[in-house]
């Protein structure tokens, strides 16, 4: 896991960046719960509520794949080589973690804790009673939902 190393680092100099939405809206990712964001204009019952991912199996492809076609637009910005920077310079005893699911730190060669999962990607086979499913890598496209195949977002 990616925390393992800091974490086996204790008791030497490390250092913990926290990140969330704030992070990427400089790069034109829009946030969730400023104003004017994604939650005023989505219901967050909607896309996010795994009980519902059923009965809003479109809706929920359909929001996440706007996302990830935007996010293809999008770039690094200084905060992210910034917190690059930091990370090349603590090694091991360095932590990011995230509740951004966009790629951006990643893009330019940084390892980050995910809180909330990976736009970019979608599980196919989904079911909270088996480990039998395939996570797949969509990139910046959208993922079309296919026949007899149970998908959703890896978020």
């Amino acid at each position: 896991m990616i925390s393992d190393k800091f974490i086996q680092n204790a008791g030497n100099k490390r250092l913990l960046i926290i990140s969330g939405a704030g992070l990427s809206v400089e790069s034109g990712m829009e946030p969730f719960r400023f104003d004017d964001g994604l939650w005023d204009n989505f219901k967050i019952n909607d896309v996010c509520n795994i009980a519902r991912l059923s009965s809003k199996y479109h809706v929920v492809h359909s929001f996440y794949n706007t996302l990830r076609v935007k996010l293809g637009e999008c770039h690094p910005n200084e905060m992210h080589y910034f917190i690059k920077s930091l990370e090349d310079l603590y090694g091991d005893c360095f932590l990011h973690m995230t509740s951004n699911m966009d790629d951006l730190y990643t893009r330019i060669g940084g390892t980050e804790l995910k809180l909330h999962g990976n736009l970019c990607e979608v599980i196919e086979n989904f079911s909270i009673n088996t480990d039998d499913y395939n996570v797949i890598n969509c990139g910046y496209e959208p993922y079309i939902p296919k026949a007899d195949v149970f998908a959703k977002p890896n978020v």
